[in-house]
């Protein structure tokens, strides 16, 4: 009975958890929509009571001037919770342009973004490959 009781208290709390798959489609949408420079559809990848707060962040303007410093998103690999960000997933990133990243993202129980966060200092730029001087 009293294990029971504690399964019944904890309920909700799984069922609000995210799983690493839901976290792995978000950040596929993210993929999607910046490379497309779609920032209406990052936007929307908010609850709605923060989109127009967030909107400038992915203006055309600034999808422009991202995709100009750091490029494409290129790929993504799952760490695994951030230490410094409670409850936040990090992922390390790498762009085409820029040294691999951090992204940490925080999904809430409608999984939507919580928490997006970018983790980079200045922009380094990758080194060609290949014969130089």
């Amino acid at each position: 009975m009293k294990n029971l009781l504690y399964a019944l208290l904890f309920l909700p709390l799984l069922a609000s958890a995210q799983t690493k798959a839901d976290y792995e489609k978000a950040m596929v949408k993210f993929q999607k929509y910046y490379n497309q420079k779609n920032g209406a559809g990052i936007v929307k990848m908010f609850e709605e009571k923060y989109r127009k707060d967030i909107a400038w962040m992915w203006s055309k303007t600034k999808m422009d001037t991202l995709q100009n410093e750091y490029g494409k998103l290129v790929s993504f690999k799952y760490i695994g919770a951030d230490p410094k960000n409670t409850g936040a997933i990090a992922y390390s990133s790498v762009f085409s342009k820029i040294e691999p990243n951090h992204i940490n993202i925080l999904l809430n129980k409608n999984k939507f973004f919580e928490t997006f966060i970018l983790v980079t200092s200045e922009p380094i730029p990758l080194k060609k490959k290949g014969k130089g001087k």
